[in-house]
């Protein structure tokens, strides 16, 4: 899986079924983590339904609220397994020069950017806003 490039497409809902699936890696250990996320997400967007009908746009809600932060953390996993597997003399160099140019456009690197997007992130929210904005695009109901 992580040789694999990131997917442009999730088929993963349907009218009556999702896909959960571990989009994440043990070189940034992710996994439990995206599951409580993944969970999270789930359990918003379905309390946030309103009759049966709404199941398709609840699923799609999800999908949507989930596959840029999967995709995020697979293109993260992907340059970390490239640094674990690196010899020790590019990965000290490749760090080195991270800080360096972090430090000169005085900003983060991108360890720490990394830590801040997995720590701030507010995965409930998040489900929360996707299911709104589904809603708020349905014809009124009479």
């Amino acid at each position: 899986m992580l040789a694999m490039p990131c997917r442009k497409s999730y088929p993963i809902t349907s009218s009556k079924r999702t896909f959960l699936k571990c989009g994440c890696s043990p070189y940034l250990a992710q996994g439990v983590a995206q599951a409580v996320e993944d969970a999270t997400s789930i359990t918003i967007v379905l309390s946030l339904m309103q009759d049966k009908q709404e199941l398709s746009m609840a699923l799609q809600a999800y999908e949507a609220c989930r596959k840029g932060r999967v995709i995020a953390i697979q293109a993260a996993t992907a340059e970390a397994r490239q640094i674990a597997f690196s010899e020790k003399n590019d990965v000290e160099e490749a760090r080195d020069e991270e800080k360096e140019i972090a430090a000169e456009a005085q900003r983060s690197g991108k360890v720490v950017q990394m830590m801040r997007s997995t720590w701030a992130y507010d995965a409930a929210e998040v489900a929360r806003s996707a299911m709104l904005e589904r809603r708020s695009t349905l014809p009124a109901k009479l």
